[in-house]
């Protein structure tokens, strides 16, 4: 058995901590502003889209399709399967989706799906 100095193994673990890379505080208060900062971005962009898709969209349809997001005045969807894409699509282009741009007040040009 070898028995070591403790002397000689304080100084050994001090030089090792000298050449550690000290550990970066982790801190998330900068991502969550800047998360906070996004939606409250997106919220204002969207404005009162939510609320119009819940009035205008018909209720069938609110349950088979979602809203997705908006950006340059495309709305992005979802939807369960092909029938509820179709006569969303339906419903959208038979003013449907001009309805529902003038009770959000925002511009909603077109409408493109997502999986």
């Amino acid at each position: 058995m070898h028995i070591v100095d403790p002397r000689i193994a304080s100084q050994r673990l001090e030089s090792l901590r000298r050449y550690r890379t000290p550990q970066a505080a982790v801190d998330i208060a900068a991502d969550v502003q800047r998360l906070i900062g996004a939606l409250q971005s997106r919220r204002k962009a969207v404005g009162g889209l939510d609320a119009a898709w819940r009035a205008e969209v018909p209720t069938e349809l609110q349950e088979r399709v979602a809203m997705v997001g908006l950006s340059r005045g495309t709305m992005t969807c979802r939807c369960n399967d092909a029938s509820a894409r179709f006569q969303f699509d339906r419903w959208a282009r038979s003013g449907g989706l001009t309805r529902l741009a003038a009770v959000a007040g925002v511009g909603v040009a077109r409408c493109k799906w997502t999986s």
